[in-house]
């Protein structure tokens, strides 16, 4: 990723396409490929059939019926007779699409709906001067902010208070 954004931001600059492959240690081709991207490479692993994909028909209807059935007691129920651990990082997989909604899940935060907002004196420099530390968050986007605000002189966070 780091050698594509170096990639364009030299090509942008003009420097040559065979002298960027040689500074680079890469093919001519493949810094002409990182120029013409919207984005840098990503790697896809194409889908593939596994040893599960046979059971999981059958351990969705079982979780179904009943949605925190142990992943133990669903391998001996379907005949799984592989790997534990693979069938229960499935089971965990596919556990949340069963169980239902627990009540106190219903709340549902818009952008905007709410925010907590933290403000404690602070030792030292800050506290000969009355600031605080301001720490703000929202409950929507999991956003954050801090600042030290001081009271005496009139601003909060850099602008002036009017």
């Amino acid at each position: 990723m780091e050698d594509w954004a170096l990639i364009r931001r030299l090509a942008a600059d003009g420097v040559p396409k065979a002298r960027i492959g040689r500074q680079l240690g890469i093919s001519r081709t493949t810094v002409i490929k990182a120029v013409k991207s919207d984005a840098p490479p990503r790697y896809e692993r194409t889908p593939r059939s596994t040893s599960f994909t046979a059971f999981e028909p059958a351990v969705r209807a079982l979780l179904k019926e009943v949605p925190d059935m142990p992943a133990t007691v669903l391998a001996e129920r379907v005949g799984w007779m592989g790997s534990i651990r693979w069938f229960r990082d499935n089971v965990k997989r596919l556990r949340p699409e069963h169980r239902p909604i627990d009540s106190a899940d219903r709340i549902t935060w818009q952008p905007g709906d709410a925010a907590q907002m933290l403000l404690c004196p602070v030792k030292g420099w800050c506290a000969e001067r009355r600031a605080r530390f301001a720490a703000a968050g929202s409950g929507a986007c999991r956003f954050g902010s801090t600042a030290v605000v001081r009271f005496r002189c009139g601003w909060v966070a850099g602008r002036a208070l009017s």
